[in-house]
């Protein structure tokens, strides 16, 4: 997560909050994924994961699409 912490802030200091923030909620699904492909005999992705992955996904473009 720190590594992203860069990016992510100049993706808020060049971009709208609006449109930023979906895209950075889409990492969701790419920690998800890269924890199923890495860690498969230790962690089990579970229904309730993913539920809370599209979740954030959901929120995320809630706000977009509310404003």
């Amino acid at each position: 997560m720190t590594v992203s912490i860069g990016p992510n802030l100049m993706a808020l200091q060049g971009g709208e909050v609006t449109r930023v923030v979906p895209i950075q909620r889409f990492s969701v699904f790419f920690i998800i994924f890269l924890s199923w492909i890495f860690f498969r005999k230790d962690e089990a992705i579970s229904a309730r994961v993913v539920l809370g992955g599209l979740l954030a996904i959901a929120g995320a473009w809630a706000i977009v699409w509310g404003r």
